[in-house]
């Protein structure tokens, strides 16, 4: 949460964010994200999650939704059905471009790309609520966490 609106507001404003925008650059999270001065007087809080809520809002269909919810399932999709060639850790999710290389490659193993990032991210953070009670006991295969995805996504977009 955001308790000094004022001084992320003249952070913001300061960083004329419109080229970036327009030309989807990635480095406008950290931007973003850092150097507003926000937080203790010996550290100032890194706005990671803020940071990509405020450019997925200006430009929906170019930057996905970080969520510390999902950034814990999604290396538990990973390894149960393999949708990225590397492995990846949680903390390498704090990278922008790699979190968001590694939720389009999720999309397009799902076959969901056409369904934009806001719909998929709801979907993703519903099942990582759940996650110990309902996806990822180790006695499922592959398919059927794939098809419990794809299932859980598509009726959260439904409604």
């Amino acid at each position: 949460m955001i308790y000094d609106v004022p001084r992320i507001a003249r952070h913001i404003t300061g960083l004329n964010i419109d080229q970036k925008l327009a030309t989807t650059e990635l480095s406008l999270i950290d931007d973003i994200r850092t150097g507003h001065g926000i937080g203790t007087t010996s550290k100032e809080r890194n706005l990671y999650s803020f940071a990509t809520k405020y450019v997925h809002f200006h430009k929906p269909d170019a930057y996905p939704l970080f969520d510390n919810l999902v950034k814990e399932l999604l290396p538990a999709i990973n390894k149960a059905i393999a949708f990225s060639r590397s492995r990846f850790t949680q903390k390498q999710l704090l990278n922008y471009p790699t979190y968001k290389e590694t939720i389009d490659a999720l999309m397009r193993f799902l076959d969901v790309a056409t369904w934009g990032y806001k719909r998929f991210d709801e979907g993703l953070w519903v099942i990582a609520r759940y996650k110990k009670e309902h996806v990822f006991d180790r006695t499922r295969t592959a398919q059927t966490v794939f098809n419990q995805l794809r299932q859980t996504i598509g009726e959260i977009g439904e409604q």
